[in-house]
């Protein structure tokens, strides 16, 4: 899911984006930590799951089906467009990609989500743990030119539900390592499931029985607090297919799927 403060930082790098994860959890100015972020406070990285503020959809169908765990092979590319606020015209960000594979990250054998775009020097990672029922994110990476420019630690790391039917609310705090001296950014993610819906897209691709999720974000560093809210729908089988994110009342992230390879099947 994606999904944050790196991203933020990774967007205006990119000039297209997210975050994550998968992340489908929205972009934040604060910082610059991995693809949803976290902040400090006793409850650590773990989230607490309440119950939904919304219409639960199917009952019989599980939200797991909508949050796939991706696999090596897998790609997903997601097209983003960027509006000063909802009444702005929209700017075409073009076309990133997502990639997946083993890696290992603080010492730690993890999954790596690799983001790039065609022409651009630069490449995102983000990188997770699954198991349990959830993923849990342990920081992020930027390379400009093959050359590390950043990389941040989740103190800890923090956690999201896979499939997530009520609601959550994690905390951490983000710390870049990489250049060392940074400043920390404390964040706090509230993620709740609103219902199943249909979603189509710019693209002509429409999606039936997306689970729709809603998310606040709040990034705390010595110099600002920004607060994001994003609407994320993700698709049966594919994952994040829209997010349009909110970013501090400064800038709107609109991301749609341009296509994708999941297990196999193209969407």
């Amino acid at each position: 899911m994606k999904a944050v403060a790196l991203i933020a930082l990774t967007c205006l790098a990119l000039t297209a984006c997210g975050g994550g994860d998968d992340n489908s959890s929205p972009a934040s100015s604060g910082g610059s930590g991995t693809s949803n972020n976290g902040g400090s406070g006793p409850s650590g990285g773990t989230p607490s799951t309440g119950t939904s503020g919304g219409n639960p959809g199917s009952p019989t169908a599980s939200n797991v089906e909508c949050d796939p765990v991706y696999q090596q092979g897998d790609t997903v590319q997601l097209h983003t467009y960027t509006q000063a606020t909802s009444q702005s015209p929209s700017v075409d960000n073009g076309v990133y990609t997502r990639i997946y594979a083993p890696a290992t990250f603080d010492g730690v054998a993890l999954t790596q989500q690799a983001e790039t775009t065609t022409g651009s020097p630069i490449q995102t990672n983000h990188y997770y743990l699954v198991g349990n029922g959830v993923r849990t994110y342990y920081g992020g990476e930027v390379y400009s030119g093959g050359t590390l420019a950043l990389r941040d630690v989740n103190s800890p790391p923090y956690v999201e539900t896979i499939g997530l039917a009520g609601s959550e609310t994690v905390n951490y705090v983000d710390t870049p390592v990489v250049p060392s001296g940074g400043a920390q950014t404390a964040v706090s993610i509230q993620r709740t499931y609103v219902a199943r819906e249909t979603v189509s897209l710019r693209n002509g691709k429409v999606f039936a029985n997306a689970c729709h999720y809603q998310t606040t974000e709040t990034a705390t560093n010595q110099a600002v607090t920004t607060k994001t809210s994003a609407d994320d729908w993700l698709a049966p089988g594919v994952g994040l297919v829209k997010s349009v994110a909110n970013v501090g009342g400064t800038q709107i992230i609109t991301r749609e799927l341009e296509a994708a390879t999941v297990g196999g099947k193209s969407y």
